[in-house]
């Protein structure tokens, strides 16, 4: 007797209801690599040759429990993705990272929400609103004898990264052969096109910083962090 031929595939099940434009994170499914007879109905939810579905769009809603198909879902850039984000009235937006913010690419995953956040030098002459909420560290400038404030100011609170590139070496010496501003990767995130203005008008005034939701305030200045870091040094001796 002939045995029946058997075939690897890759499943994904959802851990939870999943709504459709989702873009998917690893949290949302559990992926399995499985040998099955060639005529198992598990067969057609071969998800192969992808190895990950994170940051994929999801094109219908979806059960706990039912397996995604590979109908389902729709891959960064493809002309579904980009398709239904428009007509969401979305668009993706690429971030370039260089050497200073180049942990961004490893602490990151598709799917993970982050808020834009905008870091400025502001001095104590300039008017600006007192908010509760700040962070500061405060520096005195003997050039000028002005105070500064160290702010970091959240100006889209959430927004969902679609997908993170990082160079090899070979791609980062051919993309930087010419560039000025040396990059080791981008991330790509899902932003409203009405989040585009609001980029485009804070991007000269500091430094735009992709930060996690988890624990992020409003706004932040750095001088009401500075006593607690004092008090902890004197407590350690």
């Amino acid at each position: 007797m002939i045995s029946e031929k058997k075939v690897y595939v890759l499943l994904a099940k959802a851990k939870e209801n999943l709504a459709i434009g989702a873009l998917l994170n690893n949290k949302d499914y559990i992926l399995s690599h499985q040998e099955l007879p060639e005529s198992s109905p598990l067969v057609k939810n071969n998800l192969s040759p992808l190895s990950s579905i994170e940051g994929f769009l999801l094109k219908n809603n979806l059960e706990k429990n039912a397996y995604i198909t590979r109908k389902m879902i729709a891959e960064p850039e493809s002309p579904d993705f980009i398709k239904f984000n428009l007509e969401s009235g979305k668009m993706i937006y690429t971030f370039e990272i260089g050497k200073k913010n180049q942990y961004l690419l490893n602490l990151f995953h598709p799917g993970d929400h982050v808020s834009l956040q905008l870091r400025t030098v502001e001095s104590s002459n300039s008017n600006q609103i007192n908010n509760p909420d700040h962070i500061s560290i405060k520096s005195n400038n003997s050039s000028t004898n002005n105070n500064q404030d160290y702010v970091l100011t959240k100006i889209i609170p959430d927004i969902q990264i679609v997908s993170i590139k990082k160079y090899s070496d070979e791609e980062s010496s051919k993309i930087n052969k010419n560039n000025k501003n040396y990059t080791l990767g981008y991330i790509d995130v899902s932003i409203k096109v009405s989040d585009l203005e609001t980029i485009f008008m804070t991007e000269k005034s500091g430094d735009l910083i992709l930060v996690p939701m988890k624990g992020s305030s409003q706004e932040n200045k750095l001088s009401t962090i500075m006593p607690k870091l004092k008090v902890i040094k004197e407590l350690r001796g």
